[in-house]
C-alpha cells in the first residue's frame, strides 16, 4: 500500500468493503480477539456477558459509569503513578466480588505507597494492579455494539472471523440485550479472559451545551478515555496488533481554526502527552472565566444551524485524538513490552447515527464501520496515519 488511496474502495451505494480482506499470512492466530471501545467513562468493561448462543464467538457485556477516585497528601514525584482504583472498584461490582476485592486492596497499596514516597515500590505495584485488572475485565471490548456504526462493526467483524472471539458490549442492558436478537441470536453467559489483537476506540459525544462542564465532559469522553483505554490495555495486546482512534475530519478543521502559533505546536514531533494537555489548557480556562475562546487561540468554527461553541468544543476533541494518535504511535515502543503496535486515527464519515439524530443525507452506520475496517485489514498500513475510506487524510483540513 502507498498510504495514500486503497484502490478497494467503492462508492455510498456499493454494499463491497473499502479495505483489503486480510490475508491468510496477515497473523491473526486463533482465537482472535477483536475489540470496540465506546466507553466514555474511564475504566475498561465488565468480563462478564451474554453469549450469542447462534454464534458462540460473539459476547455482550454492560460497562457502567463510575466515578474516580482519588487521595490527597501525595508526594510529587508520586502523583502521576495510577493506583487504578476506579478500574478495581468497577470490576469488584461487575466482574466478582472476590477478584474485584483482591484488586481494591492491590490499589490501596499502591495509594499507601504513593502517600509515602516509595516511588519503586508504588510503580511496581501499579503495574501488577493494571494487569491484575486487565486480565479481570475483556480482553477485548466492543461497547454501545446494539446500534448504529458499533452495531455493523460487531456484524463485520463476527463475519469476517466465524472461529474468533468478538465482544459486544452496551452501557443500557435492555439495548445491549436486543443487539442479538437483531442478528437472529439468543443469549446466554459467558467470562472471557485472555489476549486482544485489534483495539478499536469508538467513543464519542457532541454536548449541545456551552460552559465548562460541557467541554470537559467531550474531552473526557473523545480525548481522555481514548488515552486510559490505549494505556491499560498492554498486557493483553500482543506484538504486532492494531489500534484504532475512531476520529472525524472536524479535527482537521479545528487544527484550521487554531492560531499559526498553536499549529506549530500541534504538529512539533517531538510534542509530549503532557505538552499536549498544556496546550488545551488555555481553552478550558478561557470557557471557565467566560472569554472569548480565540484569545486562546480557538478560533470560533461557523457551520449552518450549529451553534459555534458547540462545534469548536468538539472539534476540538477531535483534533486531539489525531494528535494523541502521532503521540502514541511513535512512543510505543518506548512504555510498553508490547511491539510494533499499529495505531491510526480513522474517520468514520458523517454517518446517521443517534449523535445526530439519524440525520438526513447521511452515509449509512455500515459504510462508516468499512472506514473503520480499512484501519484493522489493511496490510503494511502506514503507522500514525489519519485516514478516510482508504486515503490518507491531512491533519489540517485544506478547504
Amino acid at each position: 500500500m502507498d498510504g495514500t488511496k486503497n484502490s478497494n474502495f467503492t462508492n455510498e451505494t456499493t454494499s463491497s468493503p473499502p479495505y483489503n480482506m486480510p490475508p491468510p499470512s496477515y497473523g491473526f492466530s486463533n482465537p482472535m480477539v477483536l475489540g470496540v471501545s465506546n466507553q466514555p467513562g474511564q475504566v475498561p468493561i465488565s468480563s462478564m456477558g451474554n453469549q450469542w448462543a447462534g454464534n458462540p464467538n460473539v459476547v455482550y457485556v454492560q460497562p457502567p459509569s463510575i466515578a474516580a477516585v482519588g487521595i490527597c497528601g501525595l508526594h510529587p514525584e508520586t502523583a502521576h503513578i495510577n493506583d487504578y482504583m476506579a478500574w478495581s472498584i468497577f470490576n469488584m461490582l461487575c466482574c466478582g466480588l472476590l477478584l474485584g476485592i483482591i484488586g481494591c486492596v492491590l490499589s490501596s497499596q499502591v495509594q499507601q505507597r504513593k502517600v509515602a514516597g516509595d516511588v519503586e515500590g508504588a510503580k511496581s505495584l501499579s503495574t501488577g494492579t493494571a494487569m491484575w485488572n486487565a486480565f479481570t475485565t475483556l480482553a477485548g471490548i466492543v461497547t454501545e455494539a446494539n446500534k448504529g456504526i458499533e452495531f455493523e462493526l460487531v456484524k463485520q467483524l463476527a463475519t469476517n472471523h466465524p472461529t474468533d472471539l468478538t465482544l459486544l458490549g452496551s452501557r443500557d442492558q435492555q439495548r445491549g440485550e436486543e443487539a442479538p436478537a437483531q442478528l437472529g441470536s439468543s443469549l446466554n453467559v459467558k467470562k472471557y479472559v485472555g489476549h486482544l489483537d485489534v483495539l478499536i476506540n469508538n467513543a464519542g459525544t457532541a454536548i449541545r451545551k456551552s460552559g465548562l462542564k460541557a467541554l470537559k465532559d467531550i474531552f473526557n469522553t473523545n480525548v481522555y478515555a481514548v488515552k486510559q483505554m490505549n494505556d491499560a490495555m498492554p498486557p493483553l495486546l500482543r506484538n504486532s496488533r492494531r489500534i484504532v482512534n475512531v476520529s472525524i475530519e472536524a479535527g482537521a478543521m479545528s487544527m484550521e481554526y487554531c492560531s499559526q502559533d498553536l499549529e506549530t505546536k500541534f504538529l512539533n514531533p517531538n510534542l509530549t502527552g503532557t505538552e499536549l494537555e498544556e496546550l488545551f489548557a488555555p481553552l478550558f480556562k478561557a470557557v471557565e472565566e467566560g472569554n472569548d475562546p480565540k484569545m486562546a487561540g480557538f478560533d470560533h468554527i461557523k457551520f449552518p444551524a450549529l451553534e459555534d461553541f458547540y462545534l469548536l468544543y468538539y472539534c476540538a476533541s477531535k483534533l486531539g485524538v489525531n494528535i494523541l494518535t502521532r503521540l502514541e504511535a511513535r512512543d510505543w515502543d518506548k512504555k510498553y513490552s508490547t511491539k510494533n503496535a499499529t495505531i491510526s486515527a480513522v474517520c468514520s464519515g458523517f454517518c446517521a447515527t443517534d449523535l445526530n439524530s439519524k440525520a438526513q443525507g447521511a452515509r449509512s452506520p455500515k459504510l462508516g464501520a468499512d472506514s473503520i475496517l480499512h484501519g484493522v485489514y489493511t496490510e503494511n498500513l502506514e503507522n500514525e496515519q489519519f485516514w478516510r475510506n482508504g486515503s490518507r487524510l491531512p491533519l489540517k483540513s485544506e478547504e
